[in-house]
């Protein structure tokens, strides 16, 4: 508490250098605050770009796994027909590849 009875009296005392100095630290804030902001949204706009390129990719990408796993799945609903080889028709869809996007 005397701590700020004394911080009190040091500002009556020179309030119009207290307020000054006041006024330098919160100047000097806000510009560190107006710098971060503008890093902060250029980082946004950088990301809101990735992401706006990437999704449609790993869109497709999904789409076309789920028509793989829709294949699969069929081939191991089917019999073998007689006489045909069905090792050979399940090799295919066995190993999954992600198509090339660009």
């Amino acid at each position: 508490m005397s701590e700020a009875l004394q911080h009190i009296a040091a500002l009556e005392s020179n309030s119009h250098q207290a307020l000054h100095t006041q006024l330098q630290k919160a100047q000097t804030k806000a510009s560190e605050l107006v710098v971060r902001n503008a890093a902060l949204e250029e980082e946004l706009k950088s990301y809101q770009a990735y992401m706006r390129d990437v999704v449609p990719q790993y869109k497709k990408q999904l789409q076309y796994m789920k028509q793989q796993l829709k294949v699969k799945a069929s081939m191991h609903a089917m019999p073998a027909a007689p006489g045909s080889s069905g090792a050979a028709k399940g090799a295919e869809v066995d190993e999954f590849k992600l198509p090339q996007i660009k």
